[in-house]
């Protein structure tokens, strides 16, 4: 009876030891999503705002544009919602990027205080286009008509 009695205290032991196992993982999981959301909350507080800055310039920088190419900067700043002259507005200015990587491969902002007005740089990357396709091997009617249902 005794040996029965102290295997019980042996299991008892060993399932109360289990489950503080599982509370103390329990714990661990919680003191890590704890410290994460106030790490978080931390550096969301020391993102400076540009909100209501006055906008001095906005540049825009396209990478991979041939030599030949027509500089679409002026295009790009004149489509922007966001303006030179006027306060920002980062909603506006979120709209904007959106809609620009609707058009771009990527479009990266920096954007720069400098005398409590604001400094944007946009650097954009065309899409990559198809300059031309050659196709060899096959008669010139089921070539139009391959390039016709291509479109």
């Amino acid at each position: 009876m005794k040996k029965l009695s102290s295997i019980r205290l042996s299991f008892m032991i060993v399932v109360f030891h289990f489950t503080n196992l599982k509370l103390l993982v329990k714990m661990r999981i919680f003191l890590l999503f704890l410290f994460i959301s106030t790490s978080i909350y931390a550096t969301d507080a020391h993102i400076e705002s540009y909100e209501n800055l006055k906008i001095k310039k906005i540049s825009i920088n396209i990478e991979k544009q041939s030599p030949g190419d027509v500089d679409e900067s002026q295009a790009i700043i004149h489509k922007l919602h966001t303006k030179i002259g006027d306060e920002f507005d980062q909603e506006q200015f979120d709209i904007d990027l959106k809609n620009l990587s609707d058009e771009y491969e990527w479009v990266e902002p920096h954007i720069k205080v400098e005398n409590n007005e604001l400094l944007i740089l946009l650097d954009i990357k065309k899409r990559p286009t198809i300059d031309r396709i050659i196709i060899n091997g096959i008669s010139s009617s089921r070539r139009k008509k391959i390039l016709l249902n291509a479109a």
